[in-house]
Formats: structure tokens, C-alpha cells, sequence
């Protein structure tokens, strides 16, 4: 067996799969360095001569975090630029992942723009158990690769074995906890949740409908991480109809513009 048809096995058994070295260590230092690049073009403007002499020789932690401290808006503005970069939409072309998601979805495949996501230990962005859901399609494989290696200290992602199989949930929001969708706790319970490490240049690739939730970062370092998606174009509501919007809504209908197919899918929508 080799190991494109190895991985599809596992996706379609437990929902996910990681894909060992994607990216180099090289690869990886190639990226940080254009991270600093950003990073310091923000740094000279808040920074005096001095200061940015000595900044030049920090890591893209610190530069992430001084910026974060003396000026949100421009740290704001680094974190849209960063997911810009043509370096990492360089690297999301990857030959491995592009074979799996390919002979996986069977289809012409859409990728949505690469995020680079910074998870610093003040972050208080930890998305709850979810589908990845609110994409181009219904069906999605998305792709997480971290930069930085994940330890339980450095959290990352949890996930639910087998989850996917259990189709399309309704996602609700509890705002006493927060803004966030959720699935409903009475979904999660009994379930075997299981924290996932791997190595820097790592990569999960996961099904849109698996369960699965952000951890906490505990560590003293920033988490940096590579994620994107490949939309399957059979159930891509904005190429079925002139109404349909080009994102799908957490909680989609069958009745809306363009999706018909939802009825073929398992689900657990009222």
C-alpha cells in the first residue's frame, strides 16, 4: 500500500490523518524570515533607531509580542499581511497534501486562501468543540501545519475519533461562555477526546465534519501555525446558484440557494 492510499484509510476511518515532514526545517526558516521581515517594516514605525538596531536580532516571538503590547492596531495589521505572504502559499503547494485531498474528494480541487494563525500564550481565541463548517463546500479537508512543534504544553488541536461519521450537526452559541459556535455538550459526551502532537512541518489533515476544539498554549513561546482548506466543488452552494452566497452559513438548509445536496447527507439539522 503506499502511503497517498495509507492516509486516505485513515481519514475515512477516524477523520484525520498527520503527514510527517511537509515542511523542512529549511522551509520553515525560510518562512520566519519573511515573518520577521513584516514584523520589523511595523517595528521601525513605533520603534526608535536604536531599538530597531537591537530588534533586528530578536526572534519573530518577541517582535510578535512588543508589537502586541505598544500597538494592537499595527500587530492587526502584520496578522492580515502575514496570511498574504507569497512564501507560505509557495509551501501550501504542496505535491504530498494536493495528492491525498485530490484522490480523497475525486474532484477539481479549490483551495482557500492560507492563514497564518499566532497563538500566544495570552490568547484567549480557543475555539470550542466545532465542524469546520462555514467554508466554500459542505465537504472540506483542511489542512493544519505548525510551525513550531506541538507539545502539551504548546496545545494545538483536539479531536474525536471517528466523529465525521456521525454527519453534519447543528452548532449552537452559549454567550454566557462566548461568541463562539459550538456542538451541543450531550454530543461530546463518552467521546474519547485525544490531544495531537507532532513535530514543526507536521501536517493534519482532517474532515470538515470531525469534532474538534483549540487548546490552550501554556508554553513561553508563540504558536505559528499554516492553515487551509480544499473545498470539494460537488457541494459548493456558489457554483449551483446566482444567489448562493460564496461561503456556506454554519447552520446551512437544504431550502437555501444552491443546496439541494444537502439532503444526501447525513445529518442532525432541524
Amino acid at each position: 500500500m503506499n502511503k497517498t492510499k495509507k492516509y486516505i484509510q485513515e481519514i475515512r476511518k477516524q477523520g484525520y490523518t498527520i503527514v510527517r515532514n511537509v515542511l523542512s526545517d529549511k522551509n520553515i526558516n525560510s518562512i520566519n524570515k519573511d515573518i520577521k521581515r513584516v514584523l520589523i517594516e511595523s517595528c521601525y514605525n513605533i520603534c526608535d533607531k536604536k531599538e530597531i538596531l537591537s530588534y533586528k536580532k530578536k526572534n519573530i516571538d518577541f517582535l510578535y509580542n512588543y508589537l502586541k503590547q505598544k500597538s494592537p492596531q499595527l500587530k492587526a495589521h502584520c496578522y492580515d499581511v502575514l496570511s498574504k505572504l507569497a512564501i507560505v502559499n509557495k509551501y501550501i503547494n504542496n505535491n504530498k497534501l494536493y495528492d491525498i485531498a485530490k484522490e480523497y474528494l475525486k474532484e477539481t480541487l479549490i483551495i482557500n486562501s492560507a492563514q497564518l494563525r499566532v497563538d500566544d500564550p495570552s490568547d484567549d481565541r480557543m475555539l470550542p468543540w466545532h465542524q469546520e463548517l462555514e467554508q466554500m463546500s459542505l465537504i472540506t479537508l483542511n489542512v493544519w501545519l505548525p510551525l513550531t512543534n506541538i507539545t502539551e504544553k504548546s496545545g494545538g488541536l483536539s479531536v474525536i475519533p471517528e466523529s465525521h461519521k456521525k454527519g453534519l450537526q447543528k452548532h449552537i452559541i452559549e454567550k454566557e461562555i462566548n461568541s463562539y459556535f459550538r456542538l451541543p455538550r450531550k454530543l461530546l459526551e463518552k467521546e474519547t477526546q485525544i490531544p495531537l502532537f507532532m513535530n514543526a512541518g507536521d501536517a493534519i489533515i482532517f474532515h470538515s465534519f470531525l469534532f474538534h476544539k483549540s487548546t490552550s498554549n501554556i508554553s513561553k513561546r508563540n504558536r505559528w501555525t499554516i492553515v487551509f482548506r480544499y473545498n470539494q466543488l460537488s457541494t459548493m452552494p456558489y457554483l449551483k446558484s446566482p444567489k448562493a452566497k460564496m461561503f456556506m452559513k454554519r447552520n446551512p438548509k437544504a431550502n437555501e440557494p444552491g443546496h439541494n445536496f444537502i439532503k444526501n447527507f447525513k445529518m442532525n439539522i432541524k
